[in-house]
């Protein structure tokens, strides 16, 4: 038996960057269809997330109902970072069951329209000449062929359509369990390198823990450890931190899974669009996986709909969507460098070596700029600045306008306090003080406002003294 279902956008994947991007076009009045391949709640690893991701759960309508849940607050996380010092390091957020909280999200998206179908299976993708996708699945015993003018593939490190992966970093194993507690410990989390491998240790109720470790798959294959758990049990051992938790020596079932951080040679294209790991995988070590699959979701809704509704702007979309992505790749690599490179200092062992390689490759050139800002003092416009039109992101659509470019900055920045930044430069002369700027921009923003901007532009060295490289 088949069935035909027609429809504007199709997903595969229903994690956070296919629920999400899903719900946000269909509240821009797109006809969605989902499809998971798992019925929710299902099994997954679970994850930390960190008080900047409430914005995004509070624009996608979520933030509410995901701090009612009775996810643990976590506060602390004990580091033990390549030496035998050990210190707390601050960590405020929260400790999220996937399951739950996929399920959340899904459920957002059905409430928004999206027509969602799991479990079912995705057996085969066509693409006809007429820029018509044509998706094979199995649902219920019975096998359903979608059309749809574009396709969103949210599947993860899978990634249902094919296409070049380039890998961002050394490859990178992961082994997890969830282990019961006899007592609570005394912080959220735990983190510690060690020799061939790292720990990470997050508390996910009362009376149990997740337990991971990430190392080289070369480590497992080589050593003959063809059975998980032995290797998983016989490498826990190495880490001290482990000893602090009062475990009761029973844990469940050690999954093992792909954790190499890669991304898509081809992100987006006419009629199709990458989101979530399926586009970037990032490295653990950087432990954003959700924050960036959510707002990156976010970004590629009005991706979508500036292709299929306003495709007068679909090159600029295009653009948009590439930069972003290769802000993001190299934002990731400079970050999880760094920290394997802090480890590396006091473990010079080859995991740690090739993944701390080049550690200062991609760091931006700092400029320094030591004097303080007082109101009297008399500002210009950094050389290095310019505002150079770029895509930027509306409501519902992508469009080229004005933009700020400086090498201190990691991104072009298009408005500052909802004001174009164009308009904010249009007002402004060198040579003016604090005082003679904030009276220029009264008819655009208010007095604390201005300051706030002017600060920032000083900050990132934008705005620099009169005096500064004229001598």
């Amino acid at each position: 038996m088949e069935q035909e279902l027609y429809t504007d956008i199709c997903v595969i994947g229903g994690g956070p960057g296919g629920a999400t991007i899903s719900m946000r076009l269909s509240e821009l009045a797109n006809h969605v269809i989902l499809l998971e391949k798992d019925a929710f709640p299902r099994p997954h690893v679970g994850i930390c997330l960190s008080n900047e991701t409430d914005a995004l759960l509070d624009y996608l309508g979520v933030g509410n109902i995901i701090k009612q849940e009775a996810f643990l607050q976590r506060k602390s996380t004990l580091l033990k970072w390549g030496s035998d010092r050990t210190e707390i390091v601050e960590q405020t957020g929260r400790h999220v069951d996937r399951g739950r909280f996929d399920q959340i999200l899904i459920k957002k998206a059905m409430d928004s329209g999206v027509q969602v179908i799991q479990p079912a299976r995705t057996q085969s993708i066509i693409h006809k000449k007429n820029q018509e996708w044509i998706i094979k699945a199995y649902f219920k015993g019975k096998t359903i062929l979608i059309y749809a003018k574009f396709l969103v593939d949210a599947s993860g490190r899978s990634a249902s359509l094919q296409g070049k992966r380039i890998r961002n970093a050394p490859s990178l194993f992961a082994l997890h369990a969830v282990w019961n507690l006899r007592s609570k410990p005394q912080f959220d989390g735990f983190m510690e390198a060690g020799k061939n491998a790292w720990l990470w240790t997050a508390l996910l109720n009362e009376s149990q823990c997740m337990i991971s470790l990430y190392t080289d798959p070369s480590y497992i294959s080589h050593n003959g450890h063809r059975n998980l758990q032995n290797f998983y049990c016989s490498n826990l051992e190495n880490f001290s931190l482990v000893k602090l938790l009062d475990l009761d020596g029973d844990f469940g079932k050690v999954y093992g899974c792909d954790a190499s951080s890669r991304y898509s040679l081809h992100p987006v294209g006419d009629d199709f669009i990458r989101v979530g790991d399926a586009n970037f995988a990032i490295d653990p070590m950087a432990s954003q996986g959700v924050h960036l699959a959510l707002n990156t979701a976010i970004q590629a809704a009005i991706v979508v709909n500036t292709l299929i509704h306003y495709p007068e702007h679909a090159n600029t979309a295009r653009i948009f969507y590439r930069d972003r992505q290769q802000e993001r790749i190299n934002q990731f690599r400079e970050r999880t460098i760094f920290e394997y490179s802090k480890a590396a200092i006091n473990l010079p062992y080859p995991f740690w070596e090739k993944r701390s390689k080049d550690a200062m490759s991609g760091t931006r050139t700092q400029i320094v700029n030591l004097t303080s800002l007082t109101v009297t003092q008399k500002l210009r416009v950094c050389p290095l600045a310019k505002i150079i039109s770029t895509p930027v992101m509306k409501d519902r659509w992508i469009e080229l306008a004005p933009a700020l470019h400086h090498p201190e900055l990691s991104r072009p920045v298009a408005f500052l306090a909802d004001k174009n930044i164009d308009l904010l430069f249009h007002y402004f002369k060198d040579g003016q003080t604090i005082i003679d700027i904030l009276d220029r921009w009264k008819s655009l923003v208010s007095e604390d406002t201005g300051t706030q901007i002017i600060q920032w532009l000083w900050e990132n060295h934008v705005l620099i003294s009169v005096a500064e490289g004229r001598s």
